[in-house]
């Protein structure tokens, strides 16, 4: 097999990484995890 694409134009981890900071900033984001914010866990902080 042969591989024709050419180089890439940005790096794929670096934009992620990118998306994950922005997401956190945003609120998207779970600011520890970095995963999906957890809605339960939020009731809980929010209730002490």
């Amino acid at each position: 097999r042969i591989d024709c694409a050419g180089p890439l134009l940005a790096d794929p981890k670096k934009v992620r990484r990118r998306g994950a900071e922005k997401a956190i900033q945003e609120g998207r984001a779970d600011k520890v995890t970095g995963g999906r914010p957890n809605p339960l866990k939020a009731d809980k902080q929010k209730a002490d």
